[in-house]
């Protein structure tokens, strides 16, 4: 029994490899994500060539400069090393952009919560503030 990172089978792997593409990230899509990433253009037109592997399409898509969908978890991109359908270069340069793009992904989920949380206070003291100024308190209103 081959044993594989993921434990898909070999022809599974080849079939979720049908389902991806290899990105040759363009000079727009990397200064898209240094950007965010660094919250400057500091670093613009300073990054080498990086080639990843993405999925084609699903509700996994990229917001940073890439046609395609996201990167695949480290596991998926070793089984496939393994077969020999993506170099080791290729699997090293996604998993470093995918690491930039998830922290980039969840400091706006982060941000997005805040703003939330702070849009719900602030109704909650505006609607308090209403309460009291008609003279009713918070307990009297059903």
């Amino acid at each position: 029994v081959d044993k594989t990172w993921t434990g898909n089978d070999n022809e599974v792997l080849k079939l979720l490899f049908a389902e991806s593409y290899t990105d040759d990230m363009s000079n727009e899509a990397m200064n898209l994500l240094v950007e965010g990433y660094a919250g400057s253009k500091r670093f613009q037109d300073r990054l080498r060539n990086f080639k990843v592997q993405r999925w084609t399409s699903g509700e996994n898509k990229s917001v940073f400069g890439s046609v395609g969908g996201r990167i695949p978890f480290e596991d998926m991109l070793k089984d496939w090393m393994d077969l020999g359908l993506i170099t080791k270069k290729i699997v090293n340069d996604s998993l470093v952009i995918k690491k930039y793009e998830d922290a980039i992904e969840k400091d706006a989920s982060i941000k997005q919560a805040r703003q939330e949380a702070a849009a719900k206070l602030t109704v909650d003291l505006v609607n308090e503030e209403d309460l009291m100024f008609n003279g009713f308190r918070k307990e009297t209103i059903k």
